[in-house]
């Protein structure tokens, strides 16, 4: 709600222009709540529940309340992205698809919703861990691997990706992308953490049994 107000005092216009650019921020989040609900869906499917979903001014996240297998991260992965697709493709009878017309300050408010949902498959299926992208990268990676392993291959992949982002970000004086990098980093760093800490107490338990 804070982020509407002040997106409404700073959006320049008038108050049907600011009416407007609110309802296109409420949609775009609908869409990612569509999204998260992608991948709690199908990690129901899967018998696995999702604890909550919590939205963020960059995007969502669906917390299960276990890991999935290798296979079944794959499926709960991509499901978000395919809401997306779904929606885009549902808008394209609807609109011209010409790039120009996209991004045009002109456009339609069915070519920006059309436009948002690209940019959300393209941007998540980067694979840059915990993007989904990333999660379909450690699912791949978990059918050879353990999951620590893939997990922390994964993260640190992930990072040298917010490194990169967080530098275009600089170059194009993008303050959300340098967020949206900044989070990837701290997110991946997290489970790289959790995951190295839970190798090694499991390291420590098989040291004592043998």
């Amino acid at each position: 709600m804070v982020f509407l107000v002040w997106l409404a005092i700073t959006n320049p216009g008038n108050l049907s222009d600011k009416a407007s650019e609110i309802l296109f921020v409420l949609s775009v989040f609908f869409c990612v709540v569509l999204h998260e609900y992608g991948h709690a869906l199908t990690a129901r499917y899967f018998g696995i529940r999702t604890r909550d979903i919590t939205l963020y001014p960059i995007g969502g996240i669906a917390l299960l309340e276990k890991e999935p297998q290798p296979k079944e991260e794959f499926f709960i992965a991509i499901a978000g992205p395919l809401v997306n697709v779904f929606i885009a493709l549902s808008i394209s009878n609807f609109i011209d698809t010409d790039i120009e017309k996209l991004v045009s300050p002109e456009s339609s408010y069915l070519s920006r919703i059309f436009l948002a949902n690209s940019i959300l498959v393209f941007f998540n299926m980067i694979p840059a861990y915990p993007m989904d992208g990333g999660r379909v990268l450690r699912s791949a990676l978990g059918m050879t691997f353990s999951k620590a392993t893939a997990t922390i291959v994964s993260g640190r992949i992930g990072q040298i990706f917010s490194l990169l982002m967080a530098a275009l970000a600089i170059y194009l004086d993008h303050v959300i992308l340098l967020i949206i990098s900044i989070f990837i980093f701290l997110q991946a760093r997290r489970e790289i953490q959790y995951w190295k800490a839970r190798q090694e107490i499991a390291d420590i338990l098989t040291a004592r049994v043998e």
